[in-house]
């Protein structure tokens, strides 16, 4: 049987180009507590379904990882980073959070990635903590950031990844607003209160809020009753026009 006769070597339609075998990053990346063993390790992966579409393109394929960069040895709790690929291409994976992250001093969690795949949430907490200390300030003293441009970045791009609410404790759940649409999401629903150093005390002091997604914006406070909040959605009603600013 000839290779052409069975299509190797030409796209495989209508999704997949042709195969390219998977290829780590330049450097050396770690990963490190895929284990799922408490509470704090519940997501090192974030990937959306398909259907959602921005600037043409969806989240199938798309992946983002929590993983540990070269300069503190592959394994480090301490010197992590979000990489993403492509799983459709296998293209190298590339980092996201370079900007938002403080070199060997810092753990990420809680990553949420839009159902469009351009956009994705975290929290980094600056910590230099053993891998069991390392956790527990991420619920208690982090920074909730966002990258705006995963698409780009599959392209190419520098990531556009900034930084929307700095040393707070920050609940386990955020939501974009306006996921789904055809503008994609516009700002962030998530809950915040004043940050603790060693414990989550702080859990039933947090209030609600919302932030459009740009640098430097001023958080809209949603609700102040000092709860807390495990935020569900975010997103326009079914009735909503689309067109307009109401």
């Amino acid at each position: 049987i000839s290779a052409a006769s069975i299509g190797l070597g030409t796209a495989i339609s209508p999704v997949r180009d042709p195969y390219v075998a998977f290829s780590t990053h330049p450097a050396t990346i770690g990963f490190e507590q895929f284990d799922c063993n408490a509470w704090s390790y519940e997501n090192r992966f974030a990937a959306s379904p398909g259907g959602v579409s921005f600037n043409g393109r969806d989240a199938r394929g798309i992946l983002c990882i929590i993983g540990s960069d070269a300069s503190a040895g592959a394994g480090s709790p301490t010197d992590l980073e979000v990489y993403v690929m492509d799983t459709n291409l296998g293209t190298n994976l590339r980092v996201l959070t370079s900007s938002v992250t403080s070199g060997t001093a810092n753990a990420i969690n809680h990553i949420y990635l839009s159902a469009d795949g351009n956009m994705l949430a975290g929290q980094v907490s600056k910590t230099a903590g053993s891998s069991a200390t390392t956790r527990a300030p991420l619920n208690s003293n982090s920074d909730l950031f966002v990258v705006t441009n995963i698409h780009a970045v599959l392209g190419g791009a520098t990531p556009g990844a900034v930084v929307l609410s700095t040393g707070q404790s920050h609940g386990a759940t955020v939501a974009f607003v306006g996921d789904g649409t055809l503008a994609g999401p516009q700002a962030l629903v998530y809950s915040s209160g004043a940050a603790s150093s060693s414990s989550n005390s702080t859990w039933s002091t947090r209030t609600l809020k919302a932030v459009p997604l740009v640098a430097g914006a001023v958080p809209a406070s949603l609700d102040n009753v000092q709860s807390t909040y495990s935020v569900l959605s975010g997103g326009r009603k079914l009735d909503d026009n689309a067109t307009t600013a109401d």
